[in-house]
């Protein structure tokens, strides 16, 4: 089962939410300042999947006869000053399974008529009241809860270290141990603390996984009543739960070893398969972010091993919604950046829905899914909007602090000495810097093509992006190097943003060409310019990168492009027109500024050496003219 449909209105600070997910498989992952309704998106999930479950067990929640329900419903939930409220989820699995929870004044009609593109199945009817509603379906229920893998990791979960004192930090038991009763499910919805249970259940699967010899003669063979195929199914669990180690600890060769049970520390350690040392001396001795990391990826097994054994046996079969909210709790950056990822990726098939405020763990995701068709969705609260990850405002935060630094300084006056070597050895008489490397495949080779093979009468070097650009003309110095330099940025949101925070350094001297400014008396040839773009709406509505100075149909054969967000294309679209897109409208547009580009078939990279092998005509390159001319124009200015 997968969610596939979340709306939320007048919910805390959240106004309107409305999310579809068609893949099951795409990590979803909330992001935002405190306050903005993560905890809250994720409560609703949690509480929907409490909803469903409590119809076939009686243990999601521990003692359900003290109260029913995991979330309270009422109008202390709701934004101030509304009168009512909304929460509609839609799940999938082998049918389609729905909740929806209002308050306050809540009429069908007027919620079937905002979504239409909703087949609302629920009997619903108008009220002034609180109530929740819910899908009844107790054997399918029954089915899918034994299957999957269902939990939800509150941001208050801890794992005791290993020199607590148990007499002077007692907790509340999470688990029920009892076992053998059909009602009971034996998988608590929420995990808070999970290591001696999953202690238990290890020191179990490598036990099970063990098998008894005999002697024959001076030799040994494997006792006869020994079940085989369940002593490996055991061994592949046991391996399963080791990959999840060998991540944590960065070692390949880790893998679980009995202690001997006189050992008072732990019947569990980890050791080098290879030197057979001692890596980890009992799973109490994990670091805090070990040990988090450890007992959340390690239930994922366990509630897969308890609906079946089968299911344990490759992660890819194990399927289900695992919900965790602030990730990054007790991470380091590389626990955050490279593990995490990893970690989420060993389970393709369960639907991930994380919150966090970890900008690193954002660019470690987007990192490992890279080349995956299943990137994760970065959504940020507390509307709807899905961003890139770099453009995760935490991230803006996290590297302007880091600008502010002395090893920031000292690496831009790193980077400002290299470059001017870069200077110093071209023999032309200007340099064009461009934000990335396909920037200069695709220059170079429009240039070759357009003027037959000509030299150029400038070099390109790169600079990583627009704000290693405006650094460094601010920093160029005509005094050490007499040569103009130029840079290039795309004409897009962080291109124009740094336009607009070089106006006091710089003067616009004709289209697209910014200029340094005088200081004493001294003209600086540093110029900056922004992507002349071809058409017309592409200023207008500030889109542009250097991929969409090719023509449409060129980019579809190469698969290059996708129709671009509604949220993020109605941010733009109604500042212009003062109206907003709908579904429907936005299928009928086909003018390339509707459009992304898209790494999904081919990345920029292979899209740039493949249309230098393809030998483009001069048309399919026109639109580049413009650039050059900006740059010559330059080149002639005196």
């Amino acid at each position: 089962m997968y969610l596939s449909k979340i709306i939320l209105e007048n919910q805390g600070p959240i106004k309107e939410f409305n999310l579809e997910q068609k893949k099951p498989n795409q990590p979803v992952i909330l992001v935002g300042e405190n306050g903005t309704g993560k905890t809250i998106l994720l409560s609703y999930i949690a509480d929907a999947l409490y909803e469903f479950g409590k119809q076939s067990y009686i243990d999601l929640l521990g003692d359900v006869s003290i109260d029913n329900y995991f979330r309270m419903v009422g109008a202390i939930n709701r934004k101030v000053d509304e009168n009512n409220s909304i929460a509609y989820l839609k799940f999938q699995d082998k049918n389609e399974y729905e909740y929806l929870e209002s308050t306050g004044d809540f009429k069908v009609q007027k919620f079937k008529e905002k979504y239409t593109n909703i087949d609302i199945k629920l009997d619903l009817k108008d009220t002034i009241d609180n109530k929740k509603e819910s899908t009844k379906n107790q054997e399918d229920f029954k089915r899918i809860f034994r299957k999957d893998v269902i939990c939800y990791f509150m941001p208050n979960r801890f794992e005791k270290p290993h020199w607590l004192n148990n007499a002077a930090k007692q907790r509340t038991p999470v688990f029920n141990l009892n076992i053998g009763f059909s009602n009971k499910l034996e998988k608590p919805l929420i995990i808070e603390e999970t290591l001696e249970i999953n202690k238990q259940w290890i020191l179990g699967v490598y036990i099970d996984s063990l098998v008894d010899l005999e002697r024959d003669g001076n030799s040994f063979s494997i006792a006869q009543n020994e079940n085989i195929h369940n002593k490996q199914v055991f061994k592949t669990t046991r391996e399963n739960v080791q990959k999840v180690i060998q991540e944590i600890v960065s070692n390949k060769n880790a893998i679980l070893a009995v202690n001997d049970r006189r050992d008072r520390n732990s019947r569990i350690c980890i050791k080098n398969k290879e030197t057979n040392e001692i890596i980890i001396p009992s799973l109490d001795h994990f670091s805090t972010g070990q040990s988090v990391l450890f007992n959340l990826f390690c239930s994922i097994i366990r509630y897969a091993d308890i609906g079946n054994v089968n299911n344990s046996v490759s992660l890819d079969r194990i399927t289900g919604i695992v919900i965790i909210d602030e990730i990054d709790l007790h991470l380091h950056t590389n626990l955050q950046y490279k593990v995490l990822p990893r970690l989420i990726k060993l389970f393709p098939n369960v639907q991930f829905i994380i919150s966090t405020h970890s900008p690193l763990f954002v660019l470690g995701m987007d990192e490992e899914y890279k080349n995956s068709e299943d990137k994760p969705i970065i959504i940020e609260m507390p509307k709807d909007t899905q961003i890139t990850a770099e453009r995760f405002s935490e991230f803006t935060n996290a590297y302007e602090c880091l600008t502010k630094t002395k090893k920031f300084e000292d690496n831009v006056i790193e980077e400002v000495k290299k470059q001017t070597e870069n200077l110093k050895a071209s023999n032309k008489k200007a340099v064009l810097y461009v934000e990335g490397k396909t920037d200069v495949i695709h220059i170079e080779n429009a240039w070759n093509i357009l003027y037959d093979n000509l030299e150029m009468p400038f070099d390109i070097f790169t600079l990583r992006g627009a704000d290693n650009i405006k650094q460094f003309l601010i920093s160029y110095s005509k005094e050490q190097i007499d040569k103009k330099v130029i840079g290039l940025v795309d004409y897009d949101e962080k291109g124009i943003k740094v336009i607009k925070e070089l106006s006091k350094n710089f003067d616009s001297v004709f289209e697209n060409v910014y200029r340094r400014k005088v200081e004493d008396t001294e003209p600086k040839d540093a110029y900056i310019i922004v992507l002349p773009t071809p058409k017309e709406e592409f200023a207008q509505y500030e889109c542009c990168p250097i991929e969409f100075l090719y023509e449409k149909t060129l980019l579809e054969k190469y698969r290059m492009i996708k129709k671009g967000n509604i949220k993020r294309l109605n941010q733009i679209y109604s500042r212009i027109n003062n109206d907003y897109l709908n579904n429907e409208q936005l299928k009928s547009k086909n003018e390339l500024w509707f459009y992304e580009i898209t790494e999904d078939n081919m990345s920029k990279n292979d899209f740039a050496n493949q249309i230098v092998k393809d030998n483009l005509s001069k048309e399919d390159l026109k639109n580049f003219e413009n650039l050059f001319k900006a740059i010559n124009k330059i080149l002639e200015n005196n």
